[in-house]
């Protein structure tokens, strides 16, 4: 994401949610989708420069959820192309994300999770990035501010993926700590493992997103993800989560290309 400086759109707030939202998620801390029902039902669509000329288009190819985004007309101005899908029903503060990558476009683009997510709108968007960067081959989790990435938590380098296998990236948040992993679930391998520290955002909503990673006009992206969860994470998957994580390094990656 980049910063913007166009008029904005009003930002969804959550402070009422977080206040005593009576939804799904927040009842019985646990939200899960397949999308094997042809619809994202109860998702809030995120198309922040639809009005630039640059909507997204969602759609459920073999049962996954397809976010293909349009190229940017103006990005210098109003940013590249991107665009998601949120619960707004489903507001967490430790949080366990999973999702699965089914396939993804040629252009250089962000796919993945997003949580502690509030004040959706163009310019407004804050929360935790959690995902992989076909840019530059990247599993890594950031903080973005305004719709900007303000700062990288935890990055690391990632073999090429394969568009024959199928992925799973899971993302755990408990206080302060952050932490992720991608897998091969055609082949049955861990690949790789991000964790740092950020204490920035606390509380928010989750959901998916496809933003490109290129400030050439008219670049589009698509991915297509499948097996959504959302839920607050056993204490025994963070503990493993953690002890993995030790002899692992981060390294910084640009926020703007």
């Amino acid at each position: 994401m980049t910063a913007l400086h166009s008029r904005q759109t009003p930002p969804v707030q959550i402070s009422s949610l977080i206040l005593g939202v009576c939804a799904a998620c927040a009842v019985h801390a646990e939200f899960t989708d397949d999308f094997n029902s042809g619809n994202d039902a109860g998702w809030t669509h995120y198309e922040p420069i639809a009005s630039f000329g640059a909507p997204v288009t969602y759609s459920f190819p073999s049962g996954g959820y397809q976010i293909s985004v349009a190229g940017s007309p103006l990005p210098l101005v109003v940013g590249p192309g991107r665009g998601g899908s949120f619960r707004t029903d489903c507001v967490l503060t430790d949080f366990q994300l999973s999702y699965d990558l089914v396939a993804w476009g040629t252009t250089p683009a962000f796919a993945g999770g997003f949580a502690r997510v509030s004040d959706l709108g163009v310019g407004t968007t804050d929360g935790y990035a959690l995902g992989f960067d076909f840019s530059d081959n990247t599993l890594f989790i950031s903080r973005v501010r305004n719709e900007d990435v303000e700062a990288v938590v935890a990055s690391t380098a990632v073999a090429a993926l394969d568009p024959s296998h199928q992925y799973q990236l899971t993302y755990w948040g408990v206080g302060t700590q952050l932490a992720g992993t991608i897998r091969d679930l055609t082949a049955g391998v861990d690949l790789a493992t991000v964790s740092g520290i950020d204490d920035a955002y606390s509380v928010g909503i989750v959901g998916l997103g496809v933003v490109v990673q290129s400030l050439s006009p008219g670049i589009g992206g698509t991915a297509t993800f499948d097996n959504f969860s959302a839920s607050v994470p056993e204490p025994s998957s963070w503990v493993l989560m953690v002890v993995g994580s030790l002899a692992l390094v981060g390294w910084t990656r640009r926020s703007n290309r």
